[in-house]
């Protein structure tokens, strides 16, 4: 997932499209059957168009009811609207990506310290030094 999230678009004004999930209701899971496979819940890819009707996604991953993830070939599917519970745009997440950095940051200092400390005991002019 990485730095980014999905946000629920519910009542969002504009047309939806772009990278996106549809969680689908059970019915949906049960109507997807044929095209996406067994027990899909959630479809992971672009959002081509939503309307009040239906919305059309071509999906790039699955996740089923028991949150095995899949791999898609890229198959455009259209879903009722009746059919999906739930539609959420993926976003880039400031939060994430500043956490994420802060942690990199620790990590690399750690590392830093460690190596430096460690060379810096090894100098000395006892034996096995070797001297310019």
């Amino acid at each position: 997932m990485g730095c980014y999230i999905y946000v629920p678009v519910a009542g969002r004004a504009g047309p939806i499209t772009g990278d996106g999930r549809i969680v689908l209701t059970d019915a949906g899971t049960a109507a997807m059957a044929g095209p996406l496979g067994p027990n899909v819940r959630e479809i992971d890819g672009i959002i081509l168009r939503a309307t009040a009707d239906s919305v059309v996604m071509t999906v790039a991953q699955t996740t089923t009811t028991s949150r095995e993830r899949f791999t898609s070939t890229g198959v455009t599917v259209a879903i009722a609207r009746p059919l999906v519970q739930d539609i959420s745009a993926r976003t880039f997440s400031r939060k994430r990506s500043l956490t994420f950095g802060a942690a990199v940051l620790a990590i690399l200092s750690v590392a830093f310290s460690t190596v430096t400390a460690a060379s810096a005991s090894g100098a000395g002019d006892g034996p096995g030094s070797i001297q310019p």
